[in-house]
């Protein structure tokens, strides 16, 4: 990112407000307390030295670029492919590379805007038929088929090229096309300018009737993310068995409490009395979600079945 270089053709307000900022009052990156000029910069074309970093202000500092983010992270998860952590980074990139204020490197010319807007109306941009996505998430079954089948098309990119700086820029420049085809839609600099005066619901209104435009950019982002998880899945090695979750006979590990125990999680289902005679509850114990169960008799709970005497909860 380069603040002189920001917008889809110029600098927009804000970039300019914040150029003007960075100039006025000396603003520069404190880079002993950074990290990015560490992490991102080793990447870099040129090779940067301290003072390269924190002579110029913000205004006119080129940041390392988004696709340094995805490999400092990607090559983080493959030296150590047992801990995800390391894909934080190159997810993240893969969403920028998405957006199309993040692949013109602007603060302005509708940004924040946008991404509001998007957050306040997921549910019209990835519908579900269901009112409680965490429970029982049930989407659109042709845009799952198109994310899914989108996916695997770029995992097949990733293989041929396992460069994960191309494939973050793969994905921007597809962002940028698409956009860049349709008038330059996303990009309205007076609704920035709007979202600062105390606007901000009329800014983020600005982009009401594009979600069908919205929808194809944000489906290839979520597309590049599975074909990477696709591509880090076949990287990943199995830890193995944890030690610490060994426990000794006659108790099982307690995946809430971190520990082993020794008593069973009971419920309480009520069996109703037949039709005709007085109604009345009578308790029965059963176990529940990881709780061993076949053995002595012992019967799951209602939602959850017996599979290799554990309770589990049978797949949808």
């Amino acid at each position: 990112m380069l603040y002189e270089a920001a917008g889809p053709h110029n600098p927009g307000a804000l970039d300019v407000a914040i150029m003007a900022a960075g100039d006025i009052g000396g603003l520069s990156l404190d880079a002993k307390s950074s990290n990015g000029d560490d992490h991102y910069g080793q990447y870099d074309r040129v090779r940067r030295i301290f003072m390269d970093w924190v002579s110029p202000s913000i205004a006119h500092l080129e940041f390392s670029p988004l696709q340094n983010l995805a490999n400092y992270g990607w090559e983080k998860y493959r030296s150590n492919p047992i801990q995800a952590s390391g894909l934080g980074w190159p997810l993240h990139a893969l969403g920028d590379a998405a957006n199309p204020h993040h692949v013109v490197a602007t603060t302005s010319w509708g940004h924040r805007p946008y991404e509001d807007f998007v957050q306040k109306h997921w549910l019209q941009l990835f519908p579900s038929s269901s009112s409680d996505l965490l429970e029982n998430p049930v989407y659109d079954p042709a845009q799952l088929h198109r994310i899914v089948e989108q996916g695997f098309y770029f995992w097949q990119g990733l293989n041929a090229d396992p460069d994960i700086r191309k494939y973050v820029v793969g994905l921007a420049v597809q962002t940028r096309a698409q956009v860049r085809s349709q008038n330059d839609w996303a990009y309205n600099d007076s609704l920035s300018i709007q979202y600062e005066l105390d606007g901000q619901e009329e800014a983020k209104a600005g982009y009401q009737g594009h979600e069908d435009r919205m929808r194809p950019l944000l489906e290839h982002g979520i597309s590049a993310m599975v074909g990477l998880l696709m591509k880090a899945a076949e990287i990943a090695r199995n830890p193995g068995l944890t030690p610490t979750t060994i426990c000794p006979a006659g108790s099982q590990y307690d995946i809430f409490s971190l520990k082993c125990a020794s008593v069973l999680y009971t419920c309480e289902e009520p069996k109703l009395v037949p039709i005709r005679t007085i109604r009345s509850t009578v308790v029965e114990t059963c176990v529940q979600q990881v709780g061993v169960c076949g053995l002595d008799g012992k019967k799951c709970c209602s939602g959850f079945d017996c599979y290799g005497n554990v309770c589990t909860i049978p797949p949808r």
